[in-house]
C-alpha cells in the first residue's frame, strides 16, 4: 500500500531529509562497534555458566550486552545520509503480510530516524503475527492457574546458546522468580531438533537448575561429578540440594512454524541428586502465552540468530 504512512498536507514531491547521526566514519565505528558486541555477547555466556542463569553479575553482563547493540544499532544509522535512505534499508528487513501483500510506505514521508524505527516495529509485528496466526499462534493472554510469568517487568528474558560448535543450540531463556521459586521458559522450534529435541530439552533444563543451585548453595558443584550426588558422605549437602531443586520449574514454548502449531506446557521433572529424569510430556498445556513471554520474543537476539540492518558497503 504505497503512501500508507504518509502525513496530511504533506506534498507528493519531497525532498528527502538529511540524517542528522550520518558519520562520515561510520565504517571504522561500526567495525568497532560489531567487534565489541561480539566480545561482550561471549562474556555474557560466560558469566551465565559461571554464577547462573539470572544471576546479579549475569543481568549486568546482559545490561553491557544491551548497550553494545544499541552502539551497534547506533552506528549502522550513521551510515544514511538521508532519513529516505535509513527507512528504504530498514523496511527491507519487513516480511509480507499474512496475505501476501508488503506495506510499502512513503519513504520521503518521514521527519525522523525514530518515526522510521517505530514503522519498522509495527510492521515486523503485524507481518510475524499474521503469519504466526496462520501456523497455529496461542492467544496473548496469562494462562489461568499460572501465576509465573504474570508481571513482564520482573522476567528476565535472553538468548543463550547451548553446547558448542556443531552441537550447539540457540535458546531463548525466560526467567521469573515467583513466590520463591524458580520459573523457566525454553523457547525452541523444538521439532527442528527432531528426534532429540526432548533430550535437548531435558539437558538445558538440567544445565540451568546446576548453575541456580551452585549460586544458592556455594560447594554444590561436587556433587555434579563422578556419582558424588550418591556418596553417603555427602548426605547432607544432597538433602539440601534435593530441596533447593525443588524450587526450580521448568516451561517448554514450541515456536509456531512450517505448518506446527505454537505451544506452551509445564514440563513436570524428577531431579535424582545431579540430574533431572523421567519429564512428563503430558503435564500441564496451556491454552495461551503469557504476555511479558510474547513480548519476549521482540527484544534483539543475538545477531546470529536474528536480523537487523545489514551493514552496508557502500553510501547511497
Amino acid at each position: 500500500m504505497i503512501g500508507a504512512d504518509r502525513k496530511p498536507g504533506k506534498h507528493a514531491a519531497m525532498v528527502e531529509c538529511d540524517n542528522p547521526y550520518f558519520d562520515p566514519g561510520w565504517e571504522t565505528r561500526l567495525a568497532h562497534a560489531e567487534a565489541r558486541l561480539a566480545r561482550i555477547e561471549v562474556a555474557a555466556e560466560a558469566e551465565a555458566a559461571r554464577t547462573g542463569f539470572g544471576s546479579f553479575t549475569h543481568r549486568e553482563a546482559l545490561r553491557h550486552y544491551s548497550e553494545a547493540l544499541n552502539d551497534v544499532k547506533a552506528a549502522r544509522r550513521a551510515s544514511f545520509q538521508t532519513i529516505a535512505a535509513y527507512a528504504r534499508a530498514a523496511f527491507a528487513v519487513v516480511g509480507s503480510s499474512a496475505d501476501g501483500f508488503a506495506v510499502l510506505p512513503d519513504y520521503e514521508a518521514f521527519d525522523t530516524i525514530e518515526e522510521v524505527d517505530e514503522a519498522v516495529e509495527r510492521a515486523i509485528r503485524q507481518a510475524r503475527l499474521g503469519l504466526l496466526a496462520e501456523a497455529g499462534l496461542l492467544p496473548t493472554r496469562q494462562p489461568p492457574g499460572l501465576a509465573a510469568f504474570s508481571h513482564a517487568a520482573q522476567v528476565l528474558s535472553s538468548w543463550r546458546r547451548f553446547g558448542a560448535g556443531k552441537e550447539s543450540v540457540d535458546c531463548l531463556v525466560g526467567l521469573d522468580e515467583w513466590g520463591g521459586d524458580y520459573h523457566f521458559c525454553l523457547t525452541q522450534c523444538w521439532h527442528r531438533l527432531g528426534v532429540f529435541s526432548n533430550e535437548i530439552f531435558v539437558r538445558i533444563a538440567t544445565q540451568l537448575a546446576r548453575e541456580g543451585l551452585e549460586f544458592l548453595r556455594p560447594g554444590a558443584a561436587k556433587l555434579f561429578a563422578n556419582d558424588q550426588h550418591r556418596m553417603a558422605a555427602n548426605l547432607e549437602l544432597i538433602r539440601e540440594v534435593n530441596q533447593l531443586a525443588r524450587r526450580f520449574h521448568f516451561y517448554r514454548h514450541a515456536l509456531a512454524d512450517a505448518g506446527v502449531k505454537e505451544s506452551f506446557m509445564h514440563v513436570p521433572m524428577h531431579w535424582e541428586g545431579a540430574n533431572f529424569l523421567d519429564p512428563d510430556w503430558e503435564g500441564m498445556l496451556y491454552p495461551s502465552l503469557p504476555e511479558a513471554l510474547r513480548d519476549s520474543l521482540n527484544q534483539p537476539p543475538p545477531p546470529a540468530i536474528g536480523h537487523d540492518l545489514p551493514a552496508r558497503k557502500s553510501q547511497d
